[in-house]
């Protein structure tokens, strides 16, 4: 590979982590972890209740660290766990009181920013970004199953 395609991807990787450190110092402003920041993200978007093993699965979080933050919010006082009646191991998550306040604070104004800046993209564009994004994930997943 040509020193022009390292540099590329140097770039890209460097976007990927810029976007990261957007989160990251998002979630630090408001008193969350990386992780627990998107366990209320997907709580929120996905507009439904929801167990730890969506999130995990939707997520490609390990089992451990959707735990681990999961025990963390509800230890705050954020969402409470039901064991599903026919899984005991597999968790409901439920805002509380005042974790619906915090996704009121934090989680909603960030998705309302994500639409704004997205919608930013001309209708093409977001199609286009979206349809690459896949197609990058996908051919890099096949790469390095080939190499390990």
């Amino acid at each position: 590979m040509n020193d022009r395609n390292y540099q590329l991807l140097n770039d890209l990787n460097q976007y990927d982590k810029a976007l990261d450190d957007i989160y990251h110092n998002y979630a630090m402003r408001h008193g969350l972890s990386d992780t627990a920041l998107w366990i209320l993200y997907f709580v929120v978007s996905s507009g439904q209740d929801c167990t730890q093993t969506d999130i995990s699965e939707q997520w490609s979080y390990r089992r451990q660290t959707v735990n681990s933050a999961l025990k963390s919010l509800e230890s705050h006082g954020f969402l409470s766990l039901e064991p599903l009646p026919d899984n005991s191991k597999s968790k409901r998550i439920h805002l509380t009181e005042k974790g619906e306040e915090l996704c009121r604070r934090a989680i909603l104004p960030l998705l309302e920013a994500e639409v704004t800046a997205f919608q930013r993209f001309s209708a093409s564009e977001r199609a286009t970004l979206l349809r690459l994004m896949e197609k990058r994930l996908l051919l890099l997943e096949d790469e390095v199953k080939k190499i390990t």
